[in-house]
């Protein structure tokens, strides 16, 4: 349970955690953006033969396929008590208020959401990143001239992956559960 005098750090976590998320979803935006606007201007930039370009753009599916294989396989780690508990211990925090001298019930667990807000904010930046990532291919192989239904796909694809990782109080609330139940 987060004491009453806990929620005003998990709000601000979350608010920070929801700044970052908000530009690097735009980026993904921007990226597209400027697709457009280069192709239409100017066409590609590099001219690839049938052979390669298919080959170059089989590889930036592939490789983004992984990528967000490894986002999920992030995702499903972070939740994981072991890992939050471990996290915990390397910070000195138990996360029990009951075990835990640097804080007390009264202080709503202010200490365990700090730890479990930088905690959440890490992992959600490094997932983030790599989703950008994604988009960054469609964006390189959007110059080498392929087509734009392949790019657009990776763009649609990262947002939709953005929109599923939003930053949401629930579960940073459901961490601090966790680190306590653990």
């Amino acid at each position: 349970m987060v004491f009453p005098t806990g929620q005003p750090k998990a709000d601000a976590w979350i608010a920070r955690l929801r700044i970052i998320w908000f530009a690097m979803i735009s980026s993904v935006v921007f990226y597209a953006v400027v697709t457009y606007l280069l192709l239409l201007t100017h066409g590609p930039f590099i001219t690839l033969d049938q052979g390669v370009g298919s080959a170059l753009e089989i590889g930036v599916i592939v490789i983004s396929g992984a990528m967000a294989v490894m986002v999920f396989a992030l995702d499903g780690k972070r939740k994981n008590p072991l890992s939050i508990r471990r996290f915990l211990a390397s910070t000195g925090n138990s996360g029990s208020p009951e075990t835990n001298k640097t804080e007390t019930p009264q202080d709503g667990g202010s200490g365990t959401i700090n730890a479990l807000g930088a905690y959440y904010l890490q992992s959600c930046v490094l997932r983030w990143a790599i989703t950008d990532f994604i988009a960054l291919l469609g964006f390189a192989l959007s110059l080498s001239g392929d087509t734009m239904i392949t790019v657009s796909a990776l763009y649609i694809f990262s947002i939709m992956v953005f929109l599923k990782l939003r930053p949401s109080q629930e579960e940073l609330l459901e961490m601090v559960q966790a680190a306590r139940t653990v």
